[in-house]
C-alpha cells in the first residue's frame, strides 16, 4: 500500500511534448493510473504513444504540464526502482551481452538474476543470453526488453508496443503473463488482436497526440468507428484526415474485427 497522500501511481496533467519548436507530439494529455489499475493506450504509428511512455520516464522534453510518478515529478526524481519499461534505449546503456546486463540490472533493482532467467526460459530465448542488444533480431530485442521490464518486479510497468515483431506463440505467452501481472500497467500498442486478454483494463485511444477515453477493453465488441459525424456518438475525433466518430452498436467498421488500429483508420479515413 502507498501512503494515503499519494493518489496515483502515474499522474499526467496537461502534458504537452515537443521535439521541435511549433511541432507538438503530445497535446495537453491527461492520464491517471491509480492503485490496481491497468491501462491500454491504442493508436496508429506516429500518434505519440511511445512519447507518452518516454515522458513518464522523464525522457521526453515536456513543454507544458506535468508528469508525476508515485507523487514525484519526473523532472527531478532519480533512482526510482519501482518503475520499469521495455524501452530499448534503457538497455543499450551498457555494451555487454544480455546475461551480463541481467546481472547489472538485478543488482540495481534488488532482484535476483534468476527472475530474468526464468522468463528467458519460459519464452524459449536462451539464444539471446550471449548477444548484445544490437546483435539481436527485432523480435528478440523486443522480447529482451519485455523480459527486463517484467523481471524487475516493478510496481508500475510501462510498455511500449510489447507485441511488435514478436512471433505468435510468444505473443500469446506474453499476453497471458501480462493479464496475470499483479501490479499497475500502462501499455501502448497499435494492435487489437490480443486486447481481449485484458478485459478489465481501461482503454484509451491516442490520435495525433491527443488522448481520448476512458473506455474499457470489454467495450470493444460493441464499438464501431465511422467517417464523419453520427448522431448518438460517444466520441468524435477531429483529425488532419477528417472527422472520425465512435459509436456503440452500429457504424462503418466494427472494432472487434480489426487487427490493428493502423488498418482500421486506413479503412475509414
Amino acid at each position: 500500500m502507498l501512503p494515503a497522500y499519494i493518489r496515483f501511481m502515474l499522474e499526467v496533467r496537461g502534458l504537452t511534448v515537443s521535439y521541435r519548436r511549433g511541432s507538438k507530439v503530445l497535446n495537453r494529455v491527461d492520464l491517471t493510473v491509480g492503485e490496481g489499475e491497468k491501462v491500454a493506450v491504442v493508436g496508429p504509428n506516429g500518434s505519440g504513444k511511445s512519447t507518452l511512455i518516454r515522458a513518464a520516464l522523464g525522457l521526453a522534453p515536456i513543454v507544458e504540464g506535468s508528469v508525476r510518478v508515485f507523487g514525484s515529478d519526473v523532472k527531478v526524481v532519480r533512482g526510482e526502482t519501482r518503475v520499469s519499461t521495455n524501452l530499448p534505449e534503457v538497455y543499450r546503456l551498457l555494451n555487454c551481452p544480455a546475461a551480463e546486463l541481467m546481472e547489472v540490472f538485478a543488482g540495481l533493482r534488488g532482484v535476483d538474476t534468476s527472475d530474468y532467467l526464468s522468463l528467458v526460459e519460459y519464452f524459449g530465448l536462451q539464444e539471446i543470453l550471449d548477444k548484445r542488444v544490437y546483435e539481436m533480431s527485432s523480435g528478440q530485442a523486443k522480447m529482451f526488453g519485455n523480459i527486463m521490464a517484467l523481471g524487475s518486479k516493478p510496481k508500475l510497468l510501462l510498455l511500449d508496443e510489447p507485441f511488435e515483431n514478436v512471433d505468435q506463440s510468444r505473443r500469446i505467452k506474453l499476453a497471458n503473463t501480462l493479464a496475470g501481472f499483479g501490479e499497475e500497467v500502462v501499455m501502448v500498442t497499435h494492435e487489437f488482436d490480443l486486447l481481449r486478454k485484458f478485459q478489465d483494463w481501461k482503454l484509451y485511444f491516442m490520435i495525433e497526440g491527443t488522448l481520448y477515453g476512458a473506455f474499457s477493453v470489454k467495450d470493444l465488441d460493441e464499438l464501431y468507428i465511422s467517417r464523419g459525424e453520427r448522431p448518438g456518438s460517444i466520441l468524435t475525433v477531429k483529425t488532419s484526415f477528417g472527422t472520425l466518430t465512435i459509436t456503440r452498436g452500429e457504424g462503418d467498421v466494427a472494432l472487434k474485427n480489426a487487427t490493428s488500429i493502423n488498418k482500421l483508420i486506413e479503412e475509414v479515413a
